[in-house]
């Protein structure tokens, strides 16, 4: 997590071996710019619960709900995620589609059933023409197919 007083926002960075997720928040009560790595262990808590973020010399220290939670913080620098985001971002898409969020994923979660409930072997995306409907494949005749939503940007 990346906190920046300047402009009262916080970045957090999730990655793994295939995925990168970017989100940005604002805050309102920075007291300075900061870094900190918080492991993907960390206990669960409501969403309306206050988090204390604090930063002292190597350790990251969590309190929310009246429980504290700490972490060592590694040596060395973070990857540049900027880097890799403006790699995939700089260029301007050949087209944009939007889906539902809640039936895309339906989608997906149906072509995992179709695998065995595995993924190793992947499921292939085709996209067609403009808003054409996007067709999931798990094998040669198992398919899924989305409809996509028209953007309000797009003519």
């Amino acid at each position: 997590m990346d906190f920046c007083k300047e402009f009262s926002k916080v970045t957090a960075v999730a990655v793994d071996g295939f995925r990168l997720s970017v989100e940005n928040s604002i805050c309102l009560d920075i007291d300075e710019d900061f870094t900190v790595y918080i492991k993907p262990t960390m206990p669960r808590f409501k969403g309306d619960d206050m988090a204390i973020i604090e930063k002292v010399e190597d350790k990251c220290f969590i309190s929310i709900g009246g429980n504290i939670t700490g972490f060592k913080q590694p040596t060395g620098e973070f990857m540049d995620y900027k880097k890799v985001v403006a790699g995939v971002t700089e260029s301007k898409p050949i087209y944009r589609i939007g889906f539902n969020g809640d039936i895309l994923i339906s989608a997906l979660q149906a072509a995992k059933v179709s695998c065995g409930n595995t993924f190793r072997k992947p499921i292939v995306i085709e996209f067609r023409r403009g808003i054409d409907p996007v067709v999931i494949r798990t094998n040669t005749d198992d398919i899924k197919i989305a409809l996509p939503v028209r953007l309000k940007t797009d003519k």
